[in-house]
């Protein structure tokens, strides 16, 4: 499908190579590990960039990697600080 959307898209071999590292919102959850609802939300949420055709999202590869190494926070629980745990111990 992405083949298809692609090849439709060519104008030029310029636009052929910048179009070629683009990927779907599927592929980018499998890279970052995610759910494509949260890349769909992280894209409405302006932190990661996309255009759209039709009705899919195509993110550059490059920026979906970027945002992998540099863009998250790390996931769970934050830890207690030193006063929370003396407030608890009361």
């Amino acid at each position: 499908m992405l083949n298809r959307l692609l090849t439709r898209q060519l104008a030029t071999p310029k636009i052929e190579m910048s179009l070629m590292n683009l990927i779907t919102t599927k592929n980018a959850a499998e890279i970052l590990g995610v759910t494509p609802v949260r890349v769909r939300q992280l894209i409405q949420q302006g932190q990661l960039q996309s255009a759209k055709r039709g009705r899919d999202h195509l993110l550059h590869e490059e920026e979906v990697q970027r945002f992998n190494r540099h863009g998250r926070r790390p996931g769970g629980r934050p830890p207690k600080t030193a006063e929370r745990k003396h407030l608890r111990m009361r």
